[in-house]
C-alpha cells in the first residue's frame, strides 16, 4: 500500500506537470464559459456544521463538536427538485466552509498529526452520511450542474496567512484531489477565502499555479471559479464575487463571463437569522435580469434546514420568482474576447510560479490586486480600468518611484527559450516612452544572457528573440523610475527537460 508521502509526491507531480496533458482533448476554456453563462441562474447551498451550531454569526469557530452535526432526514433530491423548479440549472455546495468541518469522510493527512487521517468530517459524527456523494449523484440524476465549494481558509486547522506549512498544503490539496476524483464529473469547483484580505492565505503562501494544474490534471473541463473579486483570468477561469448586497460588483464594460453570489435568506447558513426571506420573487428577477444582461450567472443561496431539507417559504419564493422570469435566449456564440487570447499550451510561462517586485494598489476591490500571476493568465488585452495588467507600486513623487521594477517567471526546470513577447497596457494613463530589459536566468538564478528592448506608447506588443539561450527564470525589468505593467508575457521555447 502507498505510504503517505508517496501519495504526496504523486501529487505533487500532478500539481505541476505541463498542462493539458490529458487523452482526450479538452474544449476550449471560451466554450465552457459559453455553456456556463447559457445557465444564467444557479443554486448556492450553504451547509455544514454551522447550520446545527445557533452560537455562530455565520461563520462556525472550527471548534463545534462534530457531535452537533445531526440532519435527521437530509434529502438531495428535494433540494435539486426545488431548482428545477426555480427555473435553475445547477447547484453548488459547501463541501467545507471556514470552520474547517468536511460534508464527506476526508481521508487527507491531519496537518498536526503526520501519518494520521484527519477527522473534523462527518464520519465523526453519529451521522456520518457523505453529503457530498448525496448532492452529487441526486444532481447528475436530475441532469443538472455540479459545483462543489471549497474554503482554503480553515480555522480548524489555522490555515491562514502567516501559518501555512507544507503539511497544510499537502491537506488542502489532497482534499481538492478527493473531491475531484471520487464523485463523478464536477461541472465546477468554486474556492473562497484565499486573496489579500483578513489573515486568508495568500497567493504567495499558497500558490495558483499548483491547484490549477491539479485541478487541470484530474478534470480539464471543470472551471475553476475563484471567490477573487477579480476581472480578469489571473486565479479563475471565470471572475466570481459575493454580491450578497445585491449590486454587480464587476465593471459593466467588462462584458465576459462572470458569476455572483446572492442570499435568499438573511444569512449564509440556517440558523436564529437566517430564517426569514430576504429577497421578494421581484427582487430575485431583478438581480437576474440585470446579471444576464452582462454575461454573468446569478448564483442565489439557499439555506437547508437542521433537517436537510429546503423550507417550504423558500421554495415557495423561487418558484413565484420562476413564474415571472422570462429567460433570456441562449447565446449561440462566444464573445471574440472570451477565454483565452491565444494557445496557453505554447507558453512556457503559462501558470507557473511568478512574482514581482512590489504590488500596487487595487483599481476596485481591496481584495483585487494587480497581481503578478495576471501577466500569465492567458489574455493579451493591457486595459488598466479592466483590472487586465500585473502592476508594481508607482509613488505619485516621481522621486519616490521605485527604481528597476521587475516580474519575474520560474519555468520549474531549464528550458531552450525562442522568443519572448511581452505585452504592455495599452490604456492612455499609461508609461508613454520607456527602455527595458528582458533577463535569462539558470537554474542558480544566475544570468545567462540579457536583451534590452525600447517600447514607446501606443505599441501593444513587443517580441525579443532569444535564440535558444537555456534558461529557468525570465524577468522582465522596467529601466528607470516608473510603474512597470505588463499585461502577457509569453514565453516560447521547447517543453522538453534535458
Amino acid at each position: 500500500m502507498l505510504n503517505k508521502a508517496s501519495i504526496f509526491v504523486g501529487l505533487m507531480l500532478l500539481c505541476c506537470s505541463p498542462v493539458g496533458a490529458q487523452t482526450a482533448q479538452p474544449r476550449p476554456l471560451a466554450d465552457l464559459q459559453l455553456e456556463f453563462v447559457n445557465t444564467r441562474y444557479q443554486a448556492y447551498f450553504h451547509y455544514g456544521i454551522n447550520s446545527y451550531d445557533d452560537s455562530t454569526a455565520g461563520w462556525g469557530s472550527g471548534k463545534a463538536n462534530p457531535k452537533l452535526w445531526n440532519p435527521t432526514g437530509l434529502d438531495c433530491d428535494q433540494w435539486a427538485d426545488v431548482v428545477l423548479a426555480a427555473g435553475m440549472k445547477g447547484g453548488w455546495l459547501t463541501t467545507k466552509h471556514h470552520d474547517g468541518f468536511c460534508l464527506w469522510d476526508t481521508t487527507a493527512t491531519d496537518p498536526f498529526q503526520p501519518g494520521q487521517e484527519a477527522n473534523y468530517d462527518v464520519a465523526s459524527s453519529d451521522n456520518n452520511v457523505d453529503v457530498v456523494k448525496a448532492f452529487t449523484d441526486a444532481f447528475r440524476k436530475k441532469g443538472l450542474k455540479i459545483g462543489l465549494y471549497y474554503s482554503i481558509w480553515d480555522f480548524h486547522y489555522d490555515i491562514r496567512s502567516g501559518m501555512m506549512t507544507p503539511a497544510k498544503e499537502e491537506y488542502l490539496l489532497e482534499q481538492i484531489r478527493e473531491l475531484l476524483t471520487n464523485y463523478g464529473k464536477i461541472d465546477y469547483i468554486n474556492f473562497d477565502a484565499w486573496q489579500y484580505w483578513n489573515d486568508i492565505p495568500y497567493f504567495d503562501e499558497f500558490e495558483y499555479y499548483k491547484v490549477y494544474n491539479l485541478v487541470k490534471s484530474l478534470q480539464p473541463e471543470c472551471l475553476i471559479i475563484n471567490h477573487q473579486y477579480e476581472s480578469n483570468l489571473a486565479h479563475s477561469d471565470v471572475p466570481f464575487a459575493d454580491a450578497s448586497g445585491g449590486k454587480f460588483l464587476f465593471t459593466k464594460e467588462y462584458m465576459r463571463p462572470t458569476a455572483g453570489s446572492d442570499n435568499l435568506n438573511r444569512g449564509w447558513f440556517f440558523g436564529p437569522n437566517a430564517v426569514s426571506i430576504r429577497r421578494s420573487p421581484e427582487q430575485i428577477v431583478d438581480n437576474l435580469n440585470q446579471y444576464n444582461s452582462l454575461n454573468s450567472v446569478y448564483i442565489l443561496n439557499v439555506s437547508p434546514n437542521k433537517v436537510g431539507l429546503i423550507p417550504e417559504e423558500c421554495v415557495e419564493t423561487l418558484k413565484a420568482a420562476a413564474e415571472i422570469w422570462v429567460r433570456p435566449a441562449d447565446i449561440k456564440k462566444p464573445g471574440e474576447n472570451w477565454g483565452h487570447s491565444y494557445d496557453v499550451s505554447k507558453n512556457l510561462a503559462f501558470m507557473k510560479p511568478v512574482k514581482q517586485s512590489s504590488i500596487d494598489f487595487s483599481v476596485r476591490d481591496k481584495r483585487a490586486l494587480p497581481m503578478p500571476e495576471i501577466a500569465i493568465d492567458g489574455v493579451t488585452e493591457g486595459n488598466y480600468n479592466l483590472e487586465q495588467v500585473s502592476r508594481t507600486r508607482r509613488a505619485m513623487d516621481p522621486e519616490h518611484r521605485e527604481t528597476g521594477p521587475w516580474w519575474q517567471v520560474d519555468l520549474l526546470d531549464e528550458r531552450d527559450i525562442d522568443e519572448v513577447r511581452i505585452y504592455f497596457r495599452t490604456d492612455p494613463g499609461g508609461p508613454k516612452k520607456n527602455s527595458y530589459s528582458v533577463i535569462f536566468m539558470d537554474e542558480h538564478s544566475q544570468i545567462v544572457s540579457s536583451k534590452s528592448i525600447q517600447r514607446e506608447y501606443p505599441t501593444a506588443s513587443m517580441s525579443v528573440p532569444a535564440e535558444g539561450v537555456r534558461a529557468r527564470h525570465v524577468r522582465v525589468r522596467l529601466n528607470g523610475k516608473d510603474q512597470l505593467a505588463l499585461a502577457e508575457v509569453i514565453v516560447l521555447g521547447s517543453d522538453e527537460k534535458k
